[in-house]
């Protein structure tokens, strides 16, 4: 019998049925071990030896393939075919060695796709394991282990607040907050743009100024009202013929086919995916046997899938459609391998397929295939240009039309920013002609700061460094949202306070190491050692020779000095000129003392010098006039205060805070909310049936009611105050019965971590009767042992209930009567 052992229970069942009888198809859930978060886990004094653990929700399928394993005369290998992949291989084969259970012939077959002509191929050519992606894979693995757990530490030490750091995590991290600063000092420069609206033929077209009493006119040479009302007067005075009429074709080549980052790029502007949710409806995807593995790096497809691409555009359009010629290309990525074929359908004759987002997704991969093998478009730009008869004034116009639209029939390339060209259709217009002149506008315009990026031109600008590698983009970018490093704002990655200082005490700190061009040279050493070009061990040496004395070096520092130290780094950000000229530096409450960064237990804010006299506080950040911002505590009457702190507003008094709820507008807390607020929580009485309290008041995640451990939500702020005796009763008993299994436990969410990113639907951690789990309210998926409910991330709930899901319902253990004695 042959074990064949694949990545997930959905690859598991599809390629059963290929292999027929004599064949045992087991899925090892992904990876079964991993380096135990602990130190020692990689030990450098050893040559880097590493610990590895099997994972605790991984021990029933290795138990699985184990007892598969001893009556196995060969075991086939078939994860997937990237460096992830012969890892998950590799490890399989050394849990089964460790356990005597290896049989004895062991082959590792790979297959592009999840066809019956893809898996039957790969059988028939088997290999052995690749030791130098093993090794590639080990010194990653050790590389971001050791930064990990190296700069971790420091940072939880010397910087109050910061959560992690990571290899590459925090270069992408500092990608966000250098864009950032590009904006903040961004001086917007004030231009005007002056158009004429014409007619020809009944249909209208715009004209812009050109050139002006013998002066070109670019995009920044009208800069002031005045200017600008002069040249429109001009342009009104004017009888405008056409002077010169140009017309110029060109053609646009269809992009390539998909990889794995231009695939997350284009479903992030298309499709409105996360590159997290993309990778997911893709692996579904090719687990079903519908398209080719995606995590690649390659932008050809093979012979047969190009002929057969060829066949369906020719049976789709007319022969003009099709090129003499296959098209052949070139991945322009630094560090490409393309060791495997680009993303594409393994059948060019099914245009849809499956349902919702895989439907979209599917639909996607197969329009830009099917393009990257059609003709060429071709284009027609005509540029006209118009003058007054005196020289004086220039109007240009410019417009293109499709004579062709060749691949553009199916499929047209998004872009990450709108572009400049002019595509507005034209009439037709000879020399002399005299269109007639319909309005003339002079515009006010300010130039823009660069744009923040988005998923998808993030993760395009970390492939043009050469950071990282596409198939870890996703995971990447979920960690910086996890880590709350950074927020999505109109589709847009804001990087949090907490981010920026984190990159602040790295670039200070650590420079080398959050550089692009060190992390791109890394990479390409990777890529050696993937390559059998460098030893991995010798990869590990060269770093660790450098970084350990680096990191101890910061680590002997005191606290205060770091924060000192970040503290002159951050300086023109911190401290911004103020209108009046005065010393930023300088206390704005008590006047003489100097501000400066400090540590606290919820992270770095900044305060004054003269402190405890001086009381002034300051979010970390720029200066702004919010209560506890730049105007200090704002005192409401009563001994009450009202302050800002990490979290937002709150209000204090003798050492009792109560947090501004959103609902109520700051504007509006006055010394009457503020003493209800501070009173909370509210006891309405004693409930009929058990005697014990009723409290309303306001949580973590909103207004609720509570008695004897048991919990009801409430809509508003206003409802805490106002619900009575007979309402709180029956939103309780409403809140037990809708919690189902009500075993007397909180029903209160230990935490929400987010949308499920395929249903849509709120992930939470509850605690339960056997306890901690996630639920999505249809799945719950147990904990493993020792993951911390409170801390665990969307991604892995995600992951957990997915897998449970897969699983189908729990098989109920039939009730047996004991037999009596």
């Amino acid at each position: 019998m042959k074990l064949v052992v694949v990545e997930s229970p959905a690859k598991a069942k599809t390629i059963e049925k290929y292999l027929g009888p004599g064949h045992r198809v087991l899925a090892s859930f992904g990876h079964v071990r991993d380096l135990p978060a602990k130190d020692g886990s990689v030990d450098p004094d050893k040559d880097f030896a590493m610990e590895w653990q099997v994972s605790p929700d991984r021990a029933k399928q290795l138990k699985a393939i184990t007892d598969e394993a001893k009556g196995a005369d060969t075991l086939i290998l078939a994860t997937d075919p990237d460096r992830e992949g012969e890892a998950i291989s590799w490890h399989l084969a050394e849990v089964l060695r460790k356990k005597k259970v290896l049989p004895g012939t062991v082959q590792r077959v790979a297959f592009n796709a999840i066809t019956k002509s893809a898996v039957t191929e790969a059988m028939a050519h088997p290999r052995e394991l690749d030791e130098d992606l093993i090794d590639a894979y080990k010194a990653r693995r050790a590389l971001d282990y050791l930064v990990g757990f190296t700069l971790s530490p420091i940072l939880w030490r010397k910087l109050p607040g910061a959560k992690s750091a990571g290899r590459v995590q925090s270069v992408a991290l500092r990608l966000i907050v250098d864009r950032e600063r590009e904006i903040e000092i961004f001086k917007p420069q004030e231009y005007w743009s002056v158009t004429a609206s014409f007619e020809a033929d009944g249909q209208g077209f715009t004209a812009r100024l050109a050139e002006f009493d013998g002066q070109k006119i670019d995009r920044l040479t009208i800069g002031n009202r005045g200017d600008a009302e002069r040249a429109k007067e001009a342009v009104e005075a004017g009888r405008f013929t056409v002077s010169s009429v140009e017309t110029k074709p060109f053609s646009r080549n269809p992009p390539p086919p998909f990889t794995t980052s231009t695939l997350q790029q284009e479903a992030a502007r298309k499709l409105g995916f996360a590159a997290s949710h993309t990778m997911r409806v893709a692996q579904a995807l090719y687990e079903q046997g519908l398209i080719t593995y995606m995590r690649t790096d390659g932008v050809d497809m093979a012979p047969e899938a190009i002929s057969a691409a060829r066949r369906a555009i020719a049976d789709r359009y007319d022969a003009g459609y099709v090129p003499d010629r296959p098209r052949q290309y070139t991945s322009k990525a630094k560090n490409a391998q393309e060791a495997h074929e680009a993303i594409r359908p393994t059948d060019f004759f099914q245009r849809h397929a499956a349902s919702g987002d895989h439907a979209r997704l599917y639909e996607l991969v197969y329009n830009r295939a099917l393009a990257s093998q059609m003709a060429s478009a071709r284009l027609e730009r005509t540029t006209v240009e118009l003058g007054d008869g005196t020289g004086r004034v220039v109007l240009r116009a410019t417009g293109q039309a499709v004579l062709f639209p060749g691949f553009m029939a199916l499929y047209d390339e998004g872009r990450d920013e709108p572009q400049d060209e002019e595509s507005a259709r034209m009439p037709v217009l000879r020399e002399g002609d005299a269109p007639a002149k319909t309005g003339v506008e002079a515009v006010q315009h300010f130039t823009q700061p660069p744009p923040r990026y988005s998923e998808a031109s993030l993760v395009k600008r970390m492939e043009e460094l050469g950071i990282g590698r596409p198939s870890t983009y996703a995971s990447i970018l979920q960690t910086l949202k996890d880590r709350e490093y950074v927020r999505i704002d109109k589709g847009r990655f804001v990087p949090e306070e907490s981010g920026r200082l984190v990159t602040a005490f790295l670039e200070r700190f650590f420079e080398k190491y959050v550089s692009y061009d060190y992390t791109a040279e890394l990479e390409e050493e990777l890529d050696d050692v993937s390559g059998g070009r460098l030893e991995w061990h010798k990869l590990l040496q060269d770093f660790w020779r450098d970084f350990r004395p680096k990191a101890g070096e910061v680590m002997d520092q005191k606290p205060s000095e770091i924060t000192a130290a970040i503290d002159e780094f951050l300086a023109p950000w911190l401290y911004p000129p103020r209108e009046d000229g005065s010393d930023p530096r300088i206390c704005p409450q008590c006047g003489n003392g100097r501000l400066s960064l400090r540590g606290g237990k919820f992270g770095a804010f900044i305060a004054c010098s003269n402190y405890p006299e001086c009381k002034y506080t300051q979010k970390f950040g720029q200066a702004g006039a919010e209560p506890g911002g730049s105007e200090g505590p704002k005192e409401l009457g009563n001994g009450i205060e009202l302050k800002s702190g990490r979290f937002g507003p709150y209000l204090e008094r003798d050492g009792k805070r109560a947090s501004i709820p959103k609902d109520v507008p700051l504007e509006s807390v006055d010394t009457d909310i503020a003493e209800r607020l501070l009173s909370l929580p509210r006891e309405i009485g004693p409930h009929p049936e058990t005697g014990k309290p009723i409290t309303a008041s306001i949580g973590r995640y909103g207004p609720y009611l509570a008695h004897d451990g048991k919990y009801a939500k409430l809509g508003s702020t206003a409802e805490v105050f106002e619900t009575g005796m007979n309402a709180a009763v029956v939103k309780l008993a409403e809140a037990a019965a809708s919690a189902g299994r009500g075993n007397g436990a909180s029903r209160e969410p230990l935490a929400v971590l987010g949308a499920h990113p395929e249903s849509g639907k709120d992930i939470k951690a509850m605690a339960g009767r056997y306890g901690p789990y996630v639920t999505d309210g249809t799945t719950n998926a147990t904990l493993p042992k020792g993951m911390d409910p409170k801390t665990v991330t969307l991604v892995e709930a995600v992951r957990l209930i997915d897998e449970r899901a897969a699983k189908g319902p729990s098989k109920k253990k039939a009730f047996r009567r004991k037999k009596k004695a």
